[in-house]
């Protein structure tokens, strides 16, 4: 599984510079143990997705363009990945 940011992140380099730079993660499907979609109930345009890994990671995603296909295309990527190798998602 992996991400890219939209937009980069702004940090100052050890020289002193500020530069930038495009936020990515990649978590194999071997270490996802769930994927767990969030719409808060005092704002529902407020739409999460929890990554939950083998190893105690969490990771929080936001702003999707489409969050119901997104979330439903990582709930079958994981899911097959989990089956294929005889684990249950919790």
């Amino acid at each position: 599984m992996a991400f890219s940011s939209d937009r980069p992140l702004t940090f100052r380099a050890p020289s002193g510079q500020d530069s930038w730079n495009y936020y990515k993660v990649s978590v194999p499907l071997g270490n996802v143990e769930g994927v767990n979609p969030v719409v808060t109930k005092q704002n529902p345009s407020e739409k999460y997705i929890q990554i939950l890994t083998n190893d105690r990671h969490e990771f929080w995603f936001m702003d999707f363009v489409n969050f119901e296909k997104a979330v439903n295309h990582l709930l079958d990527v994981v899911s097959d990945s989990t089956a294929s190798r005889g684990i249950q998602l919790f």
